[in-house]
């Protein structure tokens, strides 16, 4: 996350959230707030967890939750800023989401990604949700039972088993 003027002009900052990650997946958010300080407590970044459930739970029993490493990162500077080509399945998994070790760069190719959950040998292997085609890429997915082809940034991938991400010239 990142604190950048506010595209709008409304409110002179915004405050830039760009993903989070849960047992090594990339959940892009590419979503930007208005800070709203409340008087008389500390001003600086945090990071909180809230658990949304249904109103009565003691009808269902509840839910725990176990926080683990928690780690805020920041940027001074927006990290896709520069819509470059990612050149690590790290940079892949942070711009399009989905696992790391789920992107590969196409044999061949210096400008082409796949991601397919099905080819991985880990059991539990999370679809892609929500990741982010930049302006200078296009992107094919499958998200098990619909095929998108061609589909130019920027633009989102809601769901997907299978992408193929490809960074333009």
């Amino acid at each position: 996350m990142s604190i950048i003027p506010d595209p709008n002009n409304v409110s002179g900052l915004v405050v830039k959230y760009y993903g989070f990650t849960i047992d090594e997946v990339e959940y892009p958010l590419d979503q930007l707030y208005k800070p709203a300080p409340s008087p008389n407590q500390w001003q600086g970044l945090g990071i909180h967890t809230q658990l949304d459930g249904p109103p009565n739970l003691t009808i269902t029993g509840g839910y725990e939750v176990l926080l683990d490493k928690v780690t805020l990162n920041t940027f001074s500077v927006d990290p896709w800023s520069r819509q470059s080509c990612p050149t690590t399945p790290q940079e892949a998994s942070r711009l399009f989401g989905g696992l790391v070790t789920g992107w590969q760069l196409l044999p061949g190719y210096s400008n082409g990604w796949k991601y397919n959950l099905y080819s991985l040998p880990e059991t539990q292997v999370p679809a892609i949700r929500n990741g982010r085609i930049p302006a200078n890429m296009k992107a094919d997915w499958w998200d098990g039972q619909t095929t998108y082809s061609n589909v130019s940034g920027p633009n989102y991938i809601p769901f997907a088993t299978v992408a193929t991400i490809w960074c333009l010239p």
